[in-house]
């Protein structure tokens, strides 16, 4: 790689921060905010810490297209292929 592992997860943290910051002060639960396994704010890094160009559905084993095929992020937290999630509720409403 042309960075370290270490100084990107860093910078990524760095650019972060602030946000996370913020949550703390605005969240009075910290105790809820603690238990869960994701925080509940979105940060948007800037396009030097994304890696993944493609993603690659797990039911189909197909690399997705954003236009044709786009991934599908469902409620709980797992990511398919458009496709795949039309053939599942397909199927699902045929029984």
């Amino acid at each position: 790689p042309r960075h370290s592992l270490l100084g990107l997860t860093l910078g990524a943290g760095l650019v972060a921060a602030p946000k996370v910051v913020h949550l703390f002060h605005v969240i009075r639960d910290l105790k809820e905010l603690l238990k869960a396994s994701q925080l509940p704010v979105e940060v948007d890094l800037p396009t030097c810490f994304h890696f993944h160009t493609t993603f690659t559905c797990a039911v189909s084993r197909s690399q997705t297209d954003p236009i044709a095929n786009p991934a599908m992020l469902l409620v709980c937290g797992h990511c398919v292929s458009k496709l795949c999630l039309e053939r599942l509720v397909r199927g699902s409403r045929a029984r």
